[in-house]
C-alpha cells in the first residue's frame, strides 16, 4: 500500500505551486493544470478522473477569490506567500463558506479573470552584471538588491559565484 503512488496528492501539490508560487488564476491555472494532466500518462490520467471533476473547478475558484478578497495580489511579498501555503486548507474552508453566504462574491469568483495590473509575469525583469574581476559587480548588486527591498519589491539575489556552496570565489 505504502508504494502506491497518491497521484491526485501530486496534482493539489502542482496546483498549490501554480496558485501561489506563480500567482496563477483563471484561464492561466486552468491551462497549466490542464497541460499538466494532459502530460500524464493514459492510466495515471484514468486515477485523476474523481480528482479533475471535483478539484479542478474548485482550485480555479479558489484562487480567484484569493485575488478578489486580496489575499494574494501581485506585490505579495514572500512571508504572504509563505502564509499561504501554511494556512491552505483554512484558505480553502473559509473560501467555501464565504462563497456558499455571499452570492456577490459567488458571482465574482466565476467570472474572475486578473488585469493587466494583477497579473504577474512568468518572465521577470532580470539584471546581469557582467565585468571584470574586482570591477564592483557584486557591490553594485547587493546595492541594487537592498534599494529593490526598501521600495517594498521582493527581488530574487543570485550570485553565480557564490552558488552550490562555492564561497571561495565571494
Amino acid at each position: 500500500m505504502w508504494k502506491q503512488r497518491s497521484h491526485a496528492y501530486a496534482m493539489e501539490r502542482a496546483a498549490q505551486e501554480a496558485i501561489v508560487t506563480h500567482r496563477l488564476c483563471g484561464v492561466a491555472l486552468r491551462s497549466r493544470l490542464a497541460g499538466r494532466l494532459a502530460g500524464l500518462p493514459e492510466e495515471v490520467r484514468r486515477c485523476l478522473g474523481d480528482w479533475e471533476a471535483e478539484r479542478l473547478d474548485y482550485l480555479v475558484r479558489f484562487a480567484a477569490w484569493l485575488h478578489v478578497t486580496g489575499r494574494q495580489t501581485a506585490r505579495t511579498d514572500l512571508g504572504g506567500l509563505q502564509d499561504l501555503r501554511r494556512r491552505w486548507i483554512t484558505l480553502q474552508n473559509q473560501f467555501t463558506q464565504c462563497v456558499a453566504a455571499d452570492a456577490h462574491v459567488r458571482s465574482q469568483v466565476m467570472h474572475y479573470e486578473p488585469s493587466g495590473d494583477d497579473a504577474v509575469t512568468s518572465d521577470p525583469d532580470t539584471v546581469v552584471c557582467v565585468g571584470l574581476q574586482g570591477c564592483g559587480k557584486s557591490t553594485f548588486s547587493r546595492t541594487l538588491y537592498a534599494l529593490l527591498r526598501q521600495a517594498r519589491l521582493s527581488p530574487c539575489w543570485i550570485n553565480q559565484d557564490e552558488a552550490g556552496g562555492r564561497r571561495q570565489f565571494s
